[in-house]
């Protein structure tokens, strides 16, 4: 018997990576699937930047859309991925 609704489980214990990254003809698109992700998950949290560096096909950071915002981008890039994985607790100044 569940504890919580499916949903709440992925967001706790999900991240989605970005890698592979396939780019729509239109850069909105992209925009739209990214928040689609997080209205499905019910967070901005899920998604975390992959490049899949070192191989010829990588996706730098400058592939996700400026149009998502400052907030989303440093969410995606970093901040995601250093909360799930608790990097820097613990850490001194």
């Amino acid at each position: 018997m569940l504890k919580q609704l499916p949903s709440e489980y992925i967001k706790d214990h999900v991240r989605l990576g970005t890698q592979p990254l396939e780019e729509p003809k239109r850069p909105t698109d992209l925009v739209k699937m990214i928040e689609l992700i997080h209205d499905t998950c019910g967070s901005d949290e899920v998604l975390v930047y992959a490049s899949d560096f070192p191989h010829y096909d990588f996706d730098p950071p400058a592939v996700l859309p400026k149009a998502l915002g400052e907030t989303a981008l440093r969410k995606i890039l970093h901040d995601n991925a250093a909360s799930f994985f608790r990097w820097g607790e613990g850490a001194q100044a």
